[in-house]
C-alpha cells in the first residue's frame, strides 16, 4: 500500500482519485453478498470520462461528506474515548499497483481502520438500530481492508445529539477474494477502455496535393 497525502475533500484529494475506482464505489462492483453488481457498467464509463478529461465527476462535497467533514473532530474524539484506541489521518491509501484505492476516514493501531458517518436523525436511528442495515457499507470497509491490507474495520455511526455506535467487521477473506477478483476484471475493462478511446496513432499522410 501506498499513502497519497492529501486533506480528504480537497481538491487535491478529488484530483488524486480521478479515474480511480476507490472503496466508496466498490458497492458499484460488488453486492453486501459477493455478487457482481449491475451498475459496474456505468461506474466504469464514468472513471474512463473522468481519466480522459481529466476532470474528477463530482469536485463537490455531497451534504453527508460536508455534514461529516463539519463533525468529524467530536466525531473522531467519541470514537477514541468510547474504544479506548487511537487513530491518525491517511489521505488516499492506494495498492501498490496503483489500480485501486481507499480513503478509511482514520487508521486505527496497526491493524485496523476506521469509517465514519454522520448522518441526519432518521437515517442515523436506522442505522444503529437496524441491525444488518450496516451491511450497506460492506463493500465499502472490506474495500478499505483490501486495500491497506488490515485485518479489522470500524464503521462508526456518530450523532451530536442521539446515541451513537460503532460496528466492528473482521477481515473477510472469501468476500475479499471475490472482490479482488471482480476488481481486476473491472480493471481490466478500464483498460480495453482506455485503448479504445486513445486517439489514434497512425503517421500523418501528408504527401497529397498540397
Amino acid at each position: 500500500m501506498r499513502i497519497i497525502e492529501c486533506e480528504q475533500g480537497s481538491p487535491e484529494w478529488f484530483q488524486a482519485r480521478c479515474g480511480l475506482p476507490t472503496a466508496s464505489a466498490f458497492d458499484r462492483i460488488i453486492t453486501s453478498t459477493g455478487k457482481a453488481s449491475a451498475s459496474a457498467t456505468a461506474y466504469a464509463a464514468e472513471l474512463l470520462a473522468e481519466w480522459y478529461t481529466g476532470e474528477p465527476t463530482a469536485t463537490v462535497t455531497t451534504e453527508w461528506m460536508a455534514r461529516g467533514a463539519g463533525l468529524e473532530k467530536r466525531a473522531v474524539s467519541w470514537y477514541e474515548l468510547a474504544s479506548g484506541l487511537d487513530t491518525q489521518r491517511c489521505g488516499l491509501c492506494v495498492t501498490d499497483d496503483g489500480r485501486y484505492g481507499a480513503s478509511p476516514d482514520r487508521l486505527v493501531g496497526d491493524d485496523g481502520v476506521l469509517e465514519i458517518k454522520c448522518y441526519g436523525d432518521t437515517k442515523h436511528i436506522l442505522n444503529i438500530i437496524g441491525g444488518d442495515t450496516s451491511r450497506d457499507h460492506y463493500a465499502q470497509v472490506q474495500g478499505q481492508l483490501l486495500v491497506t491490507g488490515r485485518a479489522w474495520a470500524h464503521l462508526a455511526f456518530y450523532h451530536p445529539l442521539l446515541p451513537s455506535k460503532m460496528f466492528r467487521f473482521e477481515r473477510d477473506d472469501p468476500y475479499i477474494e471475490k472482490l479482488s477478483g471482480l476488481l481486476d476484471a473491472f480493471c481490466t475493462r478500464l483498460a480495453d477502455g482506455k485503448a479504445m478511446l486513445r486517439p489514434s496513432e497512425q503517421p500523418v499522410d501528408d504527401s497529397g496535393p498540397f
